[in-house]
């Protein structure tokens, strides 16, 4: 009877995670159902590896379940594949977060690297070339709360992490060992009180440094992601909707007008009726245009997913996107093994790019990423060291609107704008766009689904954060602390084994 009791917490404990940060307003709760996991592995000995596998197993599966409701018309094989993908991303994440559980003791003082290991992890899954994907970490069920999240400028959105598992560690250790009950919730307290006038602190900083704004109008076209028509009525679709919607923002006086990534059906690296009237409009109405659309390099054939900024004086610049959606957009090390290019199951084929590009435009410097780069902590923060005053992320989000990939796609940039100290404009098909300001609040969201163009001011900052001018050097401690804690535990092996 009591070996079935302890297998309860083991079914009950993935879906408690998992529910903490589906229902995001209560993201908090994330931390004491976190410690419910320690607690619910500290029940097992003999198969303590297994048990804390399965656990995490069942929380990305059911994280990541939107992958399989992606609003794609798929072939047979394509599903196949993505099912397969689905266990793949949850099995290796599975593996992920339990790979601290794998290396430190829960007996002893090993249980407080944890933490950092699970901040290292996040670290490094963020940094490798071609094989990135850092989705929903434990910093994300903090994003609800500004007053919480304001040391990410110290650290990241890895220091939240960190101080994320250290609460919940720290919880746990308060009710399982009650002889040092005072020491733990001296610590917890202690812990609590400088996030918290941290906090406080930072939001009661202007971090402007002068008292400029910048009028941005995000245009959400909510455009279908393919039609079962016929190629040239998707073209005339969506360029129809790109006219419409421009004379649209014509009712408001932004400076720059933002469309989503990829709206645009036509190649803007050769001259064309589509190109042309988006300059001539640029030109005539004295407003900036910010549009994604693909980039041909020419007389070559290799493409890129870009972002083109046309403006008044009919100049143009773009950005080529850099970290590329791996498996979907890109096959990871396909420039470096000729094998790998012969893949091909319908994927997309960029390249990626080369450039963090910095637009300028009337005396305001700003960098605009594209979709899944805003996951990327240390990469946007790149932009702002390169003298962003404020960042634009651009998104094509049609793909999973039916799932919690959608939301979960969007609480990046609430850190991402904190940990740079920067405005962050995000604009969206379908959804969801929004104004971010510097502190994590949300100045404006749009209706997701829905058509909608807004003009917002966007404050400008063109300092640097500790997080941004330091390199992350908190992260790179907490790596170093990592080596450390490795090293020793390897001498102390080959030390017993001796013995």
């Amino acid at each position: 009877m009591f070996t079935f009791i302890r297998y309860i917490p083991v079914l009950l404990s993935p879906f408690f995670l998992y529910l903490s940060l589906k229902f995001i307003d209560f993201g908090f709760l994330y931390i004491p159902f976190f410690s419910f996991v320690i607690f619910t592995i500290s029940l097992f000995k003999k198969k303590r590896k297994i048990i804390t596998f399965f656990i995490f197993f069942i929380y990305w599966l059911l994280t990541l379940f939107w992958i399989l409701n992606l609003n794609v018309d798929l072939t047979g094989l394509q599903k196949i594949l993505l099912f397969f993908g689905w266990i793949f991303l949850s099995a290796l994440y599975a593996f992920l977060f339990s790979l601290p559980f794998f290396l430190c003791s829960l007996d002893n003082f090993e249980i407080f690297l944890i933490p950092v290991i699970y901040s290292v992890i996040e670290i490094l899954m963020s940094s490798t070339r071609d094989f990135s994907f850092i989705w929903m970490f434990p910093s994300v069920s903090l994003v609800k709360y500004p007053l919480f999240i304001q040391t990410a400028d110290i650290g990241g959105s890895y220091i939240l992490t960190f101080f994320v598992i250290f609460f919940s560690v720290l919880i746990y250790k308060i009710f399982k060992d009650r002889k040092n009950f005072k020491r733990y919730s001296l610590i917890f307290l202690l812990l609590f009180l400088f996030v918290f006038y941290y906090g406080i602190y930072s939001l009661s900083r202007d971090f402007s440094n002068d008292k400029r704004t910048f009028k941005v109008t995000l245009i959400q076209p909510n455009l279908e992601g393919y039609m079962k028509e016929s190629y040239r009525d998707f073209v005339d679709y969506r360029i129809n909707m790109i006219k419409e919607l421009l004379d649209i923002s014509l009712k408001d006086d932004g400076e720059i007008l933002i469309f989503p990534e990829t709206s645009s059906p036509m190649f803007f690296s050769y001259e064309s009726p589509t190109r042309r009237y988006i300059k001539n409009f640029a030109a005539k109405n004295k407003k900036a245009i910010f549009i994604g659309a693909i980039r041909e390099e020419e007389d070559k054939d290799i493409y890129f997913n870009s972002i083109f900024l046309f403006k008044p004086d009919s100049s143009m610049e773009y950005y080529d996107k850099i970290r590329l959606v791996p498996f979907v957009e890109h096959l990871p090390y396909s420039d470096i093994f000729n094998f790998i290019k012969k893949i091909d199951y319908g994927q997309g084929d960029y390249t990626p790019g080369e450039v963090q590009k910095v637009f300028n435009y009337k005396d305001v410097n700003f960098s605009g990423y594209i979709c899944f780069e805003s996951i990327f902590p240390k990469f946007v923060s790149n932009f702002s060291k390169n003298g962003a005053n404020f960042l634009i992320n651009v998104s094509e989000d049609i793909w999973f609107i039916k799932g919690d990939g959608l939301k979960q796609h969007f609480y990046s940039g609430i850190l991402r704008s904190v940990e740079n100290r920067k405005y962050l404009v995000r604009v969206s098909n379908p959804g969801i766009s929004a104004v971010i300001d510097w502190y994590g609040n949300i100045v404006w969201k749009s209706r997701e689904g829905k058509r909608e163009v807004k003009t917002e001011n966007v404050k400008l900052n063109d300092r640097l954060t500790f997080f941004v001018y330091s390199d992350n050097i908190a992260g790179k401690i907490l790596i170093y602390i990592f080596i450390l804690f490795i090293y020793v535990k390897i001498a102390r092996r080959q030390n017993d084994r001796k013995s």
